[in-house]
């Protein structure tokens, strides 16, 4: 996935982590991961990737 790669290229101080649109997520509040929302039929991000 293009995004991944862009965000920890970007800062490697974070991970990303894929996630289909609209699905469950951990809710703790972590300043080294970011949240990816991704379409899963059409394979791009969907959503504003926030760090949590």
């Amino acid at each position: 996935m293009d995004a991944k790669a862009t965000i920890e290229r970007e800062n490697p101080n974070v991970v990303a982590h894929p996630i289909p649109c609209r699905r469950a997520r951990i809710l703790d509040c972590c300043c080294n991961r970011v949240w990816l929302d991704y379409s899963e039929e059409s394979d791009t991000v969907c959503a504003v990737p926030k760090v949590g």
